[in-house]
């Protein structure tokens, strides 16, 4: 299991697609934090504006808009990091095609099945290595936004409530993201072919939250319901969770939890009894 985990690794590290996903989440949360640093300065000025406009006893004028105007430090830039962590699904994805998917077109899970390699190994080794490879992602994704903060407003306030509730909500949306990379996996093996199963996993991440959104508009309570559920809409509740009850908390984590074992026993399920060709 260990030699599969080192030779997938040492393939994933020599393409592209991993340090290209690196370098778009820089550019993500560099994008993020300037834009929620520079937007109350925005709203600011579009209202000093608004005023000059409306009322001839004002006689100040609004300045253009300089890196002074910047009003978002570390520890504010890791609290909204925290409510963009749903979007690391589709780096789910990329792993997960990366270490589970190219095998089967490149033919080495066939390889491996002919010297006997077990199934259940394979698809563990497989899942385990994507999970410690998308831990590392959710770091790189919060340090980004860590560094950018810190360079554009300082350390901010760090106070041992603040990183205690951080930790909690990172911890809970480990489990959302493992999720996630389960019913990656089930798309995967269950199907072994990689249009079917990119597209239906990504059907998987955009139809019920669009669904969601659509009859929120005509039952507004409709999209609470769908948060009890829906992985993305759970991953931005328990990225601000000190609202949260204890009844609320335990059973998000129950749902998160059935998202790792119900596709992975499914998948494995269907993966030991595939014919691969």
């Amino acid at each position: 299991m260990l030699r599969i985990m080192l030779a997938d690794l040492y393939r994933a590290l020599q393409g592209k697609l991993f340090w290209l996903t690196a370098l778009i989440l820089a550019i993500v949360a560099a994008l993020s934090v300037f834009v929620f640093g520079i937007a109350p300065a925005v709203v600011h000025v579009e209202y000093t504006e608004e005023v000059l406009r409306t009322d001839s006893y004002v006689v100040t004028e609004s300045e253009p808009l300089g890196l002074s105007d910047f009003e978002l430090n570390a520890a504010e830039a890791v609290t909204i990091s925290a409510g963009g962590m749903n979007n690391l699904a589709y780096v789910v994805l990329a792993i997960a095609a990366v270490i589970a998917l190219t095998p089967f077109d490149a033919g080495a899970i066939k390889n491996e099945l002919s010297v006997g390699a077990s199934r259940s190994k394979l698809y563990f080794s497989k899942w385990l290595l994507s999970a410690l490879i998308s831990f590392v992602f959710m770091l790189l994704h919060t340090l980004y936004f860590f560094i950018f903060g810190l360079i554009g407003g300082g350390l901010g306030e760090w106070s041992g409530e603040f990183i205690t509730n951080f930790a909690w909500g990172f911890a809970a949306q480990i489990i959302f993201i493992l999720g996630y990379l389960s019913v990656a996996m089930l798309f995967i093996f269950g199907v072994r072919k990689e249009g079917v199963s990119i597209y239906g996993f990504i059907g998987f991440v955009l139809v019920p939250a669009m669904t969601g959104a659509l009859l929120s508009l005509a039952w507004p309570g409709m999209i609470d319901t769908f948060a009890i559920f829906e992985l993305s809409l759970l991953m931005q509740t328990f990225a601000d969770h000190s609202a949260m009850y204890t009844y609320q908390i335990v059973r998000g984590i129950a749902v998160g939890t059935a998202y790792i074992l119900l596709p992975t026993a499914l998948g494995l399920a269907l993966f030991r009894k595939a014919d691969i060709k």
